[in-house]
């Protein structure tokens, strides 16, 4: 069994941000029962995810970690419930325990981009969220594009096309991610930092295909690689970055290792980066 130790991370300040992102969250949730915004379901997804990012600095076993990530994911799926009409009112079930909340219908809006989408993805397939994985995939592509003042870069459409052709047993799902493999040379990008791409999308990417082919041997060596390069990304003292959100917890690994060993490919990597706990489903499990 491989083991990739996560970088180092500040104690101290993941001890005031969970502080702090906690009791956001709770005024969050107060918000938003009293003015029901998108933009506040944007925030409870944000605060969230990077609560339980910090949480598991403290603790990577940490019970608190489902609660966020089912916070996270509740709120995603108002957004989309909000945006597959145009008029009319949507009742959202948020992750407080409390009664749904109703929104206004809005279409496709700023909030329901492909980034959104992609987090909503990796959150669904950790949490065995069938239905919010069945609701994001009735989102096309060309939806996607329509969410206003949103430029993304061009690989970002045939990978999700490739995640939906994936939940759908779309036989073209391996055509997507080729194509959207070849959007991530260097010369085909359009904002994005080519070293972060190299770091992050193209193993990430390779770890999909991989999974795809359900080779086990093959899948970990790229996962293996995949947290190596994670590791190095987030970890590099020369950037300062050790202590973002996105580089505590890789949620993209994560999920792409949830949905391997959901058709039965033993994970033969151990990381904090992708804790074993919520790889092996254990996170819809605790109650």
């Amino acid at each position: 069994m491989a083991r990739i130790d996560r970088h180092q991370n500040r104690v101290w300040l993941a001890e005031l941000e969970v502080e702090e992102l906690s009791e956001m969250l709770d005024d969050s949730f107060s918000i938003i029962r009293q003015i029901p915004r998108l933009t506040s379901l944007n925030s409870i997804q944000h605060e969230a995810r990077s609560l339980a990012a910090f949480q598991s600095v403290l603790d990577p076993k940490a019970p608190e970690i489902r609660m966020c990530f089912i916070s996270a994911a509740r709120a995603i799926a108002g957004l989309y419930h909000c945006a597959q009409k145009e008029e009319g009112t949507v009742e959202v079930e948020l992750g407080d325990g409390g009664a749904p909340v109703v929104f206004e219908a809005t279409g496709i809006n700023a909030l329901t981009h492909d980034g959104t989408w992609q987090t909503g993805f990796h959150l669904a397939a950790i949490l065995r969220d069938r239905e919010l994985m069945d609701l994001l995939c009735t989102f096309t592509t060309d939806q996607l594009r329509q969410a206003p003042g949103v430029t993304s870069e061009p690989f970002f459409y045939p990978f999700v096309e490739a995640l939906r052709g994936y939940w759908a047993g779309d036989p073209n799902t391996a055509m997507y991610l080729a194509e959207a493999m070849e959007l991530t040379e260097p010369e085909r990008l359009v904002m994005a930092n080519p070293d972060a791409v190299l770091h992050r999308a193209v193993p990430w990417m390779e770890v999909f295909f991989r999974l795809l082919e359900h080779d086990q041997k093959a899948f970990n060596d790229a996962l293996v690689k995949a947290l190596e390069l994670h590791k190095a990304y987030w970890g590099s003292e020369t950037a300062d970055r050790a202590d973002d959100i996105e580089g505590i917890l890789a949620l993209e690994l994560c999920s792409m290792a949830a949905l391997a060993y959901e058709q039965d490919i033993e994970i033969q990597v151990e990381s904090d980066y992708i804790p074993g706990w919520l790889v092996r489903g254990e996170v819809a499990q605790q109650d």
